[in-house]
């Protein structure tokens, strides 16, 4: 009954007995994942992604030009204000190029849309397809308007602190009026009575005017959207020695101006005033994707990397474990001529199974190829190419099956990190980011989204990149592989 538990047994102890013969594997299976998660965790920075912003703004509003300055220069780290023009074809190809990532239009004649009743639409423009960073880019212009909303407002209670105090000088006038006024009477001056009794109406009248609501909160309205305000001048009429009637046309003038500035404010609806101005994101992209399509790019450059990867770093393991180098080593034939026979396998088997995940991609889930077919089947290329060089260096370097499995899943987790799959590589710390460019599915992304999701060719550094990576791989894989085939 014993003698299934000792076979069992007898297993179980030759298993760890090989395991424990390895033991760098060990360390690589312990240390390697650790220390990716690490550098990701030193790596890592949650700060917000800093846009730079350039403005349009009216040809013929100076006003508006240097609110616009004022407030982009202020509103935060996450705003880099580089400049401003008059024309909107200018900013939309800045963008378009690269050399901006957000162009904000500002609406003409602001102050006067407000004044009509509606609010002012500032037009946010951006070239992102990651719908991510779109909705970032959105919630952004949010709080770039609601911050000028703010700072309206802001004006709008210092220039309430101003009309508070020139009121208060009028009503201080009226008084004054009045003691003459009761003074004069009990001197048994009539007419000069009534002229002061005049005098502190005409007051009364301009301190009301003063504290109109439409006045305070329009007129800060104007100062922040860059419009022209009404400045009070000093009326002659006002002089001590101005009549009866004068002082009486006066006080009529301040109170049709009062009752022409409560007229607008009743246009204006409550929610335009303290919101004068409001957002309408767009995008000068030439497809919008959903999650999955904009994803789906990514996805298929880092399954073509593991496959490549793996089925190479097996490659040459599985020769020296078989003793097939030994036959190699006596055979007519150079290590150059079998690996390059093995590259052209693998780069059939995989571009083959490319071929078949492309056409999923494309007729099964919808996502467009907007580009032409030929930088299509370069960047695969070239993502294939150097992925079989790294997988073969991987080969080269392992002296068994289970290193070469290890090292191949390793490069894995580290494309799921340092890709730019997961998150953007701008969110990375620039020293952990360089280990993103050792890998090819960094740049075959963005070569992949280009041609399949904007219709653009790859950047041709990203092509180039893949094309030295390869060679340098192939070069190292036939070095080392050509010392394990010298004869003995």
């Amino acid at each position: 009954m014993l003698k299934p538990i000792v076979r069992i047994s007898s297993f179980l102890g030759k298993e760890i007995r090989e395991i424990l013969r390895q033991p760098w594997l060990v360390v690589r299976l312990i240390l390697g994942p650790f220390l990716i998660l690490l550098l990701v965790g030193l790596g890592y920075t949650n700060n917000p992604r800093v846009l730079r912003a350039m403005f349009v703004v009216p040809a013929n509003e100076p006003g508006v030009a240097q609110q616009v300055e004022e407030y982009a220069s202020n509103l935060g780290p996450q705003l880099i204000y580089t400049g401003q023009t008059v024309s909107r074809e200018e900013a939309l190809q800045r963008l378009r190029i690269g050399q901006v990532d957000m162009v904000v239009v500002y609406p003409e004649r602001a102050y006067e849309t407000v004044k009509n009743g509606s609010q002012a639409v500032l037009e946010l423009y951006h070239n992102e397809i990651d719908p991510t960073q779109a909705a970032y880019v959105d919630q952004l212009g949010r709080v770039y308007v609601g911050e000028m909303n703010r700072r309206i407002l802001m004006l709008f209670a210092q220039q309430a602190k101003v009309e508070s105090r020139e009121s208060q000088a009028e009503l201080q006038q009226a008084r004054e009026a009045a003691q003459r006024a009761r003074a004069a009477s009990a001197a048994g001056d009539t007419d000069g009575a009534l002229e002061e009794l005049l005098a502190a109406n005409s007051s009364i009248d301009r301190a009301t005017a003063l504290l109109g609501a439409t006045a305070l909160i329009m007129g800060g309205v104007g100062q922040g959207l860059g419009g022209e305000l009404a400045v009070a001048q000093e009326d002659p009429l006002a002089s001590d020695d101005a009549s009866v009637d004068e002082r009486a046309a006066q006080a009529d003038a301040d109170l049709d101006r009062l009752d022409q500035q409560l007229v607008e404010l009743e246009k204006v609806p409550a929610d335009v005033m303290v919101s004068p101005l409001t957002t309408e994101t767009k995008t000068i992209a030439t497809f919008t994707p959903s999650f999955v399509t904009f994803y789906a790019p990514g996805v298929l450059a880092l399954i073509l990397q593991h496959v490549a990867i793996s089925i190479a770093s097996l490659a040459l393991v599985r020769e020296k474990v078989a003793g097939a180098i030994e036959l190699f080593r006596v055979a007519p034939i150079s290590a150059f001529e079998i690996l390059l026979g093995k590259y052209g396998s693998y780069i059939i088997f995989v571009g083959f199974l490319a071929l078949i995940l492309t056409a999923a991609m494309i007729y099964l889930l919808g996502v467009p190829l907007l580009g032409t077919i030929g930088w299509l089947v370069l960047s695969i290329f070239l993502l294939v190419f150097a992925s079989l060089g790294i997988g073969f260096a991987i080969s080269a370097t392992s002296g068994t099956d289970s290193q070469a499995v290890q090292a191949s899943m390793l490069v894995l987790l580290a494309a799921m990190f340092f890709s730019g799959f997961v998150f953007p590589l701008a969110q990375i710390l620039v020293p952990v980011r360089y280990i993103g460019y050792l890998l090819p599915v960094t740049y075959s992304i963005t070569n992949l989204q280009n041609v399949m999701l904007k219709g653009i060719p790859p950047p041709p550094l990203f092509l180039i990149a893949l094309a030295a990576m390869g060679v340098a791989m192939f070069v190292f894989a036939w070095w080392r592989y050509r010392r394990a085939m010298v004869r003995v």
